[in-house]
């Protein structure tokens, strides 16, 4: 076991992410956790957007439209 920038390494493969900043216990969040901040940004990008659409699906529930013309 060894302590490379901070993080503990089991196997040479948690050596060289460590070697490039990134968490081996973590290497999703990609060098320093960058990735991290930009997941959550999008999952909060997506959930606005979810919550927008199930706002326009709802708001025409109960009328009508008059195509007679």
């Amino acid at each position: 076991m060894d302590v490379i920038n901070g993080y503990i390494c089991k196997n040479c493969t948690e050596v060289d992410l460590a070697k490039k900043g990134i968490d081996p216990a973590h290497p999703k969040d990609g060098p320093y956790g960058r990735d991290k901040v930009r997941a959550a940004t999008k999952a909060a990008e997506a959930d606005a957007v979810k919550k927008e659409h199930v706002r326009a699906a709802t708001g025409s529930v109960g009328r009508t439209l008059d195509v007679s013309g």
